[in-house]
C-alpha cells in the first residue's frame, strides 16, 4: 500500500517545478511512474438560478416622428356660426307683468348669453336668464320678465345670443 502510494505521490511530483525547472529527483521519478487519466465522471445536477444581474445602460432616444395631419376645423371656425333671436314683444298693462322667451334655432344650438329690453320709461326688467342651457332635448332660450310701472302700457322683448351646433 505504501508503494502505490508513493508511486501516486511521484506522479504528481512530476507535473510540479521548482522555479521554472524540474529537479534531478523528479526527473528520476517521472521515468519510472506512468500518470493514466481515468474515465470522467458523470454529470453533475444544474446548480440554483443565479441573481439577477444589473439591468443596462439606456439606449438612445429615437427619432421625431413625423408631423400630424391637421384636424378640421371646429364649430366656431367663424362668426357665421353665430346668430341673435328675438322674441315678440309683450305687451304689458300699467302695473302689469309679462314674461317672453327668445329661443335659438334648433335644441343642438347653444344659447351663449341674452338681453331684455321694455320700451316705456318707468317699466323695468325683473328677471333675466337662460332657458334650458344644459338640455339636450329641448330648445335653448333666454328669457325676461317685465313689470309695467309707467302711466301706460309697455312691451317686453327678450333677445338670445345663440350658437348653431351641427
Amino acid at each position: 500500500m505504501i508503494a502505490i502510494l508513493s508511486m501516486l505521490l511521484a506522479c504528481k511530483a512530476h507535473a510540479l517545478t521548482i522555479g521554472g525547472k524540474r529537479t534531478a529527483a523528479q526527473e528520476q521519478d517521472t521515468a519510472a511512474c506512468t500518470c493514466v487519466d481515468g474515465t470522467p465522471g458523470a454529470q453533475g445536477a444544474t446548480g440554483p438560478q443565479g441573481p439577477p444581474g444589473q439591468d443596462g445602460v439606456d439606449g438612445v432616444d429615437g427619432r421625431d416622428g413625423a408631423p400630424g395631419a391637421n384636424g378640421t376645423n371646429g364649430v366656431l371656425d367663424g362668426k357665421d356660426a353665430v346668430y341673435t333671436s328675438s322674441s315678440s314683444s309683450k305687451t304689458l298693462g300699467v302695473g302689469g307683468t309679462g314674461t317672453v322667451t327668445a329661443s335659438c334655432d334648433d335644441s343642438n344650438d347653444l344659447v351663449m348669453s341674452g338681453s331684455c329690453s321694455v320700451s316705456v320709461a318707468g317699466s323695468y326688467i325683473m328677471a333675466s336668464g337662460p332657458v334650458n342651457p344644459t338640455s339636450v332635448t329641448d330648445i335653448a332660450g333666454w328669457s325676461c320678465e317685465g313689470y309695467d310701472g309707467a302711466d301706460s302700457t309697455a312691451t317686453v322683448t327678450a333677445t338670445a345670443l345663440c350658437v348653431v351646433v351641427p
